[in-house]
């Protein structure tokens, strides 16, 4: 069954959501940021090209989100390596993590969350092929649509400040 049926959209409709979703991200940011980010899209774009030609639009916003997150990852590992140079500024993450997290707690804390993060998403969305169109409403898609605009903003604020994913030490 075609899930895009019920809301009358088409296969190519989650391919384009999910590229938008991508280039939202990539507007404000710096030319490391764009290309980096833009290789993420054309990864991205080309993945569903080659075998999920049935994504669903809010299995698109997942992997979009779960894209963001290892891009935030990379950031603070950033954080991390050069302790003092940065900190954790997020008042949450740094409650997790603390403000000068090793490199090991980063990728713990974003494994944990990615798994959180799916796991909410596979809460909300109750889909399945009897009852199409029900899950896929208001609590949906206002959660994958703060987290990734959260995640977006974040990436965006780090990039602002000079904070590249998985960046160098400086001695």
């Amino acid at each position: 069954m075609n899930h895009f049926h019920h809301w009358g959209l088409h296969t190519g409709s989650s391919l384009a959501i999910a590229v938008i979703l991508c280039i939202a991200v990539i507007v404000g940011l710096g030319d490391d940021g764009r290309r980096l980010l833009g290789v993420v899209a054309l990864l991205l774009l080309i993945s569903f090209m080659c075998g999920c030609a049935d994504v669903r639009p809010r299995d698109a916003a997942e992997v979009s989100f779960q894209v963001l997150n290892v891009v935030d990852a990379g950031q603070t590992a950033t954080i991390a390596r050069e302790p003092g140079r940065w900190r954790e500024a997020d008042p949450v993450t740094s409650i997790i993590i603390g403000a000068h997290p090793t490199e090991a707690h980063v990728y713990e804390a974003m494994a944990a969350y990615g798994l959180a993060h799916y796991a909410v998403y596979r809460w909300l969305d109750h889909e399945d092929d009897e009852h199409p169109g029900q899950g896929w409403g208001t609590a949906l898609g206002i959660w994958e649509g703060l987290t990734i605009t959260g995640k977006g903003f974040v990436i965006g604020k780090n990039f602002s400040w000079g904070i590249q994913p998985w960046g160098a030490h400086h001695d």
